[in-house]
């Protein structure tokens, strides 16, 4: 963690794929959502896990 730390320190952009929410939350200040391979939201962590969190809600509603 302290290197990537350092890295991201150094770096203007830095892009990162993970499936990790508090890695996302402690390394980023912006967030992509993505479906199906394409970008269907872009802006806050917050509000992209918030988003993130409404899609995986009616998946499982709609999935019983």
């Amino acid at each position: 963690m302290r290197r990537m730390e350092e890295f991201i320190g150094k770096s203007r952009i830095m892009v990162l794929a993970s499936h990790s929410e508090d890695l996302i939350r402690s390394a980023c200040n912006k967030a992509a959502l993505m479906q199906a391979g394409r970008i269907v939201m872009f802006g806050t962590v917050d509000d992209v896990f918030a988003r993130y969190h409404e899609l995986l809600a009616q998946d499982r509603a709609h999935h019983r």
